[in-house]
């Protein structure tokens, strides 16, 4: 499911809902520009993307916001990602002609505009009350949210991640988080729970809940949940000036989830809705530990 420019002139107001992209080449949910058009006022609400990203032509996630342009200046929020689920996307390898970089589950991507010279986009974007499980890359990203003095003000609450970074191939990098906030300023994470269940990935790198790079005091961390059972709960990579992580977040406590295995192929002929569907993956994944409920 993917919204581009064709014609060269921007598109907007864009709803993928009730979707369910089952084993696709390039990418889950997508969009991306054309020179200087673009996609904004797009919407991934109740979707699937299961074994997507599979392909070897291009390093891609199965929910992808990739340099949005936008069409106005109005307030609100002009990107949001709800109520999807994403599991077993990893990247194909090689992919982009070298190593693989990402099959994350949910992805914010260059939102500044800094990998083509695009405007940067200042625009509200949220993911809210997402489930992200056994991708290849990071389970939540958001990246390269920096450029200009203003900045897209981002949300990421209600998310679960659990069991990313499968990705044995993936090139070693510095950051390898659960969820991930790397170079994204005025960036705010809540409510999430995440939770690691390897020590290591990314090419060998230390697998976090949380993870900052090179971010400000603009990024706030609060009132999450995470635990590694390796003890890599928090990370912080680069230069960070004036972060710290925020009050209320509960760190080393696992969430002893209902049942947290791998769901396999969709199958949902028969099913009246995605979360109708997804019924048995959110029982499995709602914890039973009172503080993270």
């Amino acid at each position: 499911f993917f919204a581009y420019p064709s014609s060269g002139t921007s598109i907007h107001h864009i709803i993928f809902a009730n979707d369910v992209a089952n084993v696709c080449g390039q990418v889950g949910f997508g969009e991306h520009p054309k020179g200087s058009a673009g996609v904004d006022y797009i919407s991934y609400v109740g979707d699937i993307a299961y074994r997507t990203v599979g392909t070897m032509l291009y390093c891609s996630s199965a929910f992808n916001i990739y340099e949005p342009v936008a069409s106005d200046s109005l307030p609100g929020t002009h990107i949001y990602l709800a109520g999807n689920f994403a599991w077993d996307n990893v990247d194909g390898n090689p992919c982009s002609g070298g190593v693989t970089t990402d099959g994350e589950g949910f992805f914010f991507d260059s939102t500044d505009g800094s990998q083509t010279g695009l405007p940067v986009y200042t625009m509200q974007m949220v993911m809210d009350n997402n489930i992200s499980i056994f991708n290849g890359g990071r389970g939540v990203a958001s990246y390269q949210n920096e450029t200009g003095s203003s900045h897209a003000p981002i949300y990421i609450r209600h998310n679960t991640t659990y069991g990313n970074e499968t990705d044995t191939n993936s090139r070693s990098l510095p950051e390898c988080g659960e969820i991930l906030i790397d170079t994204s300023l005025h960036t705010e994470a809540f409510l999430n729970i995440a939770e690691p269940t390897a020590a290591k990935g990314c090419g060998g790198t230390t697998i976090y809940a949380y993870e900052v790079n090179s971010v400000d005091s603009t990024v706030s961390v609060h009132n999450n949940f995470g635990y590694s059972v390796a003890g890599n709960n928090t990370g912080s990579t680069g230069t960070d000036t004036g972060f710290s992580y925020g009050p209320s977040n509960v760190f080393g406590t696992n969430p002893s989830f209902a049942n947290p295995v791998d769901p396999g192929a969709p199958s949902c002929s028969s099913a009246s809705s995605v979360p109708n569907c997804m019924a048995t993956v959110i029982a499995n994944f709602t914890p039973t530990t009172a503080a993270a409920i």
